[in-house]
């Protein structure tokens, strides 16, 4: 504690020199001596205090035990719960994954499928196609073929009517177109 100077009665934290010596030539007070009952009195009270104190001590520090049991406890649940909620999301992710690849399976047969369609169908429209061309040389086969026929007709209709002109005689006209056979 500073203390004060006589002059200005204001307090310094530096006790002045002279004091610092006094203090240093001077001997300490031998300690006074209790009367017994006070001695005892004051040992008991101490005593008393200190078991207080102890008991105080031992009460507040099991309650801080219980407390740090029941929340390590707590927390042990909480751990092992989430271990187990880890556990089932792991489970699911394994589920989800294993359901991804079936579906990435079934789309890439899918899409193999669907190749084999596409493949199929161009086939199918070259085989349409070269039927399509095939049907038209034939009509146009046949066109000609009427065409021809139309011309041989006509060609044959013609012929038999110069056959019949000149094989004709001057009388009635035999009943046959052909002459008879002689015999």
């Amino acid at each position: 504690m500073p203390c004060e100077t006589p002059r200005t009665g204001a307090s310094s934290p530096h006790r002045p020199s002279g004091l610092l010596a006094w203090r240093a030539h001077t001997e300490a007070p031998p300690p006074i001596a209790l009367p017994p009952a006070i001695a005892a009195a004051a040992t008991q009270a101490l005593t008393a205090v200190w078991t207080t104190a102890c008991t105080l001590a031992r009460q507040e520090v099991d309650a801080v035990r219980a407390q740090a049991a029941t929340q390590a406890q707590a927390d042990k649940d909480a751990t092992r719960e989430a271990l187990q909620e880890v556990a089932r999301l792991e489970a699911c992710l394994r589920e989800a994954e294993a359901t991804l690849r079936d579906q990435a399976s079934a789309i890439e047969q899918g899409r193999a499928q669907g190749a084999a369609c596409e493949a199929a169908q161009a086939a199918c429209r070259a085989t349409i196609a070269e039927r399509d061309a095939r049907i038209a040389e034939v009509n146009t086969d046949l066109a000609q073929a009427h065409e021809c026929h139309a011309q041989k007709s006509a060609e044959c209709g013609r012929l038999q009517g110069a056959l019949a002109a000149q094989v004709q005689p001057a009388g009635p006209a035999p009943s046959s177109p052909h002459p008879a056979p002689s015999s």
